[in-house]
């Protein structure tokens, strides 16, 4: 009975994060209108990591201690998986230039909103989606799918179509936008699935995203 609830829970994280948890970047033309939305953002993201962090509080805290015991280790598995996801990231992306050149819309958005509202921007960017793209992305998707490889390509796969569901035009497009960042989010999946500690692959994510977030700058 437990698992049962504790499975439609998880569902339900994942419907509402898809939904309405996606802490989006205003367009920064109305600046009156976008600072209104923002506040708004905000509230959901915080109720949003609220509630996550509560339901899988027994894990965080776990591999956050297990992380910081041996910080030496842990940030070695980091940096390790990183430039694998990285270089997985690179292969796809240069292999799918071929085919065509495409680039996600969000990255001029991006420059633009830090330009009027930095301190959200980076929020968003380096604190929320790692943490709740990894508790949802991996952790979640983990409990739900305990076959170790059926999880870890699930999990790149529904990774990288959920980032590039707002740049489909024609499948050459989605081709090229998915396959590097569905690669970089099966190497994040292998690493949590090897090592075991979510705080592993949220530091991937936040480290992968720190440097988009300066090169977009």
């Amino acid at each position: 009975m437990k698992k049962r609830i504790y499975f439609i829970i998880n569902i339900i994280l994942i419907f509402l994060y898809v939904t309405v948890g996606i802490l989006g970047i205003p367009e920064v033309g109305d600046v009156e209108g976008a600072r209104n939305l923002i506040i708004g953002y905000y509230v959901i993201g915080a109720l949003l990591i609220t509630i996550l962090t509560l339901l899988n509080w027994n894990v965080i805290k776990k591999d956050f201690r297990k992380y910081f015991k041996k910080p030496k280790k842990y940030i070695f598995l980091t940096l390790k998986y990183f430039i694998f996801g990285l270089i997985a990231y690179s292969v796809a992306r240069f292999s799918t230039i071929l085919i065509v050149d495409a680039k996600p819309s969000g990255t001029n958005l991006i420059s633009n909103a830090f330009q009027v509202f930095p301190l959200y921007v980076t929020f968003v960017t380096i604190i929320y989606t790692p943490f709740v793209e990894e508790i949802v992305f991996r952790k979640i998707l983990k409990d739900l799918i305990p076959v170790k490889w059926l999880f870890i390509v699930l999990s790149g796969c529904i990774f990288g179509f959920f980032h590039i569901i707002g740049d489909l035009s024609n499948i050459l497009e989605f081709i090229a936008l998915f396959a590097p960042i569905s690669s970089f989010g099966i190497v994040i999946a292998y690493a949590y699935r090897k090592t075991n500690n979510i705080f592993v692959s949220i530091f991937i994510h936040l480290i992968y995203n720190s440097f988009l977030f300066l090169f977009l700058l």
